[in-house]
C-alpha cells in the first residue's frame, strides 16, 4: 500500500548526524557559502507514523546567489542621479528584478533593467537597499549609506572689468 510520508528529513551526507531543517527547507548547510555553484549529496529519509525509512542519496545542484553590489555616485540634492545595479555574471544580462529602496520611504522596481534614475529632495543620510531576483528566484541584497549633499548658493560680487584688466 502507497502512503503519503509526514515529511522528510534531510541530512548532511558529510555529517549524517546533523539534522537539517526538513520542514520549510531554509537552511545553510555546511560547506554552502552561496557564492559559487555547488554539487553536493545530501541523504533524505521519510517518516510515516513514526517509522523511518532508509536513507536515500539525493545530488543537487546549489546555483549561486546573484550579486547585489552596487556603487552609488556622488549625490546631491534636488539632482537626478542613476545608479547601476549588477547584471548576471554568466549570461551578462540584467536580471529578473530589481528592487530599489532609498531609506526615505520610497521604492521603486524594475523587471530586466539594472538603472534607475532617483532625485533626492532633501540633504540628509539615507540607506539604500537594493534586492535582486535572477530568472532562477534566487535573490540577494546590499545595502550602502549615502550622504545627500547640499548644493552650494554662488554667491559673489564684481567691479566693472575692461578687456586686459586682471580679476
Amino acid at each position: 500500500q502507497n502512503t503519503v510520508a509526514d515529511k522528510p528529513f534531510w541530512y548532511d551526507a558529510l555529517a549524517p548526524s546533523t539534522v537539517l531543517d526538513s520542514a520549510n527547507w531554509i537552511f545553510t548547510a555546511p560547506g554552502v557559502s552561496g557564492l559559487a555553484t555547488l554539487n553536493k549529496t545530501f541523504l533524505v529519509r521519510q517518516q510515516y507514523r513514526g517509522c523511518k525509512s532508509n536513507a536515500t542519496p539525493v545530488d543537487i545542484e546549489i546555483k549561486p546567489a546573484p550579486s547585489a553590489a552596487f556603487t552609488p555616485p556622488i549625490i546631491c540634492e534636488n539632482k537626478d542621479f542613476t545608479l547601476s545595479g549588477p547584471v548576471d555574471a554568466t549570461t551578462m544580462n540584467p536580471y529578473t528584478s530589481y528592487k530599489w529602496e532609498f531609506g526615505d520611504g520610497k521604492e521603486i522596481t524594475i523587471a530586466n533593467n539594472q538603472n534607475v534614475t532617483y532625485n533626492y529632495s532633501a540633504d540628509g543620510n539615507f540607506t539604500i537597499r537594493l534586492s535582486v531576483i535572477n530568472n532562477r528566484d534566487c535573490a540577494n541584497t546590499d545595502t550602502r549609506t549615502v550622504t545627500v549633499g547640499i548644493n552650494p548658493q554662488p554667491n559673489f560680487t564684481y567691479n566693472l572689468i575692461c578687456e586686459g584688466d586682471g580679476t
